[in-house]
């Protein structure tokens, strides 16, 4: 008879739990396995980066850095034509370039201010020669070169040699001499007008006192000569006491009197007036009682550009500039000019608020 087996008696079903621990077993070994080769992997990469990364660096010692200043000396040296500095200054610049023109002959390059050709000896005829060529700025190349100085730097131009307060640009278009310090523009040329200022009265015309033998004026002087102090005055009398003179004389009172309003009602105000004479060049000033701040004449302010100073001067006042004395002709503040006159020559300069500019014509030879 024949045993009828259950499924529960197969050999899997009955020992599947230690199946299932071996085959956990196994999974564990194979990860281990591929965590430790990937290690090892990792490894080796790391340390062939590494290997290439020093590679990368340089076995010597490191490259020093770039001196900027002869950088920009070099730098310079490419914005201007070459030149030796040691050649004789006479000489200065042969290297540079300069204006050439085609011989008539035998049609070579020549120097433009030739008049016979250094090849053929042939003559320029009827050539216009450019003989104030300036390579650059606006005094000529032949003028540079009498003095000693390079053609193609515009500095050169502004520079005062001779130290007469003129540079060698404003000594070329004036015509003077720049080697010679006698020889320079007027100075004159160099003021320019910065300002206009009032030039107040130091004398205040400040009360009326009626005496029996005549009226008494009384004037405040705030000027530096005499000391600050009052003057009491009859008129037509000079504005002095002893010594102490202001300079100024009083003529006739002419007493006034005006209504004005005031907090309590009209009230009756003083408003007499005097001439007064200034002694030094007899302008009349009219004065009224407690008026301030009284302008006498128009003072102009002007600059001597040579060495930044100023002068505050009137009309008909003389003043020197360096060696050279001027007098002030007329001050026109409407117009906003300052005529100056040369007290040697009579030469006459109007002063603006421009800087007086030195230009003329470059000229042409044949």
């Amino acid at each position: 008879m024949a045993v009828k087996k259950k499924l529960s008696d197969l050999p899997v079903l009955r020992h599947y739990d230690k199946i299932l621990v071996v085959l956990a077993l196994v999974i564990l070994l194979v990860s281990l396995a591929y965590l430790i080769t990937a290690g090892l992997d990792r490894e080796k990469d790391e340390s062939k980066f590494v290997q290439l990364i020093n590679n990368l660096k340089p076995t010597s010692a490191p490259v020093a850095a770039i001196a900027m200043g002869a950088f920009e000396a070099a730098s310079k040296d490419l914005g201007s034509p070459f030149a030796i500095s040691s050649i004789d200054r006479t000489k200065a610049n042969f290297l540079t370039p300069e204006l050439r023109v085609t011989c008539m002959a035998c049609q070579r390059p020549i120097p433009d201010q030739a008049k016979t050709c250094p090849f053929c000896g042939g003559k320029q005829e009827g050539v216009q020669i450019a003989a104030d060529h300036c390579t650059v700025g606006e005094v000529p190349d032949r003028v540079k070169r009498d003095l000693g100085l390079p053609i193609n730097d515009e500095s050169v131009e502004f520079a005062d040699a001779d130290n007469d307060g003129f540079s060698l640009r404003e000594e070329y278009h004036a015509g003077t001499d720049p080697k010679d310090p006698k020889s320079h523009p007027p100075y004159s040329t160099k003021l320019q007008l910065k300002e206009f200022q009032g030039k107040k009265l130091p004398l205040v015309f400040t009360t009326v006192n009626k005496m029996p033998d005549g009226n008494m004026m009384t004037f405040s002087w705030s000027g530096p000569v005499p000391r600050p102090r009052s003057f009491f005055i009859r008129e037509n009398q000079p504005i002095a006491d002893g010594n102490e003179k202001t300079g100024f004389t009083a003529g006739a009172l002419n007493i006034k009197f005006e209504e004005r309003d005031g907090p309590a009602g009209p009230v009756r105000v003083d408003v007499s007036t005097v001439v007064l004479t200034r002694d030094s060049d007899g302008k009349k000033i009219e004065v009224r009682v407690g008026e301030k701040e009284k302008n006498t004449d128009v003072e102009a302010i002007l600059v001597f550009l040579v060495d930044n100073s100023e002068l505050t001067l009137l009309e008909k006042q003389e003043f020197k500039l360096r060696d050279e004395t001027y007098r002030v002709v007329s001050v026109n503040e409407k117009d906003g000019v300052v005529v100056v006159e040369d007290a040697g020559t009579g030469a006459k300069e109007s002063v603006t608020m421009e800087v007086k500019t030195f230009k003329k014509e470059l000229k042409k030879e044949s």
